[in-house]
């Protein structure tokens, strides 16, 4: 619905069907985690689209929520990680959003990173361990 309100269209991209999509994880971990990066990427686009999806690249799942937003300035790349760090013209944030989201990645057994070009848009990308349930 926020997507609808503010002219941005969501993409969803899938990269397991069926039985390939019972895993083993934290499902509250994951889920502040993608509510984090998406919450972001809304915050900071005003218009084009949000892409979500993931994909199984060997022993892990890789996720990514890429924005059309204003990017990342170079000069804060290597802040935004850091507890209670936010973008100056952002005064409606904590700065904890992203740092309790890599802490969670971690918990997972994952990593964390991104890529990013100002006015261009940016694209955080996150791995947790594929332990697939086996339905038998």
């Amino acid at each position: 619905m926020q997507s609808e309100l503010a002219n941005i269209s969501l993409v969803l991209k899938y990269g397991l069907t069926g039985n390939a999509t019972k895993i083993i994880t934290d499902s509250l971990k994951l889920n502040v985690i993608l509510n984090n990066l998406i919450g972001n990427a809304l915050k900071f686009t005003k218009n084009g689209e949000i892409k979500v999806g993931y994909f199984k690249k060997k022993n892990f799942l890789e996720f990514y929520v890429e924005d059309t937003g204003i990017g990342i300035p170079n000069e804060i790349k290597g802040d935004i990680f850091k507890p209670f760090y936010q973008i100056k013209d952002k005064k409606n944030s904590s700065g904890l959003g992203l740092s309790i989201t890599k802490s969670l990645v971690e918990l997972l057994g994952g990593k964390i990173w991104f890529n990013s070009e100002q006015d261009v848009g940016t694209k955080f990308l996150f791995t947790i361990p594929y332990k697939q349930i086996f339905m038998g």
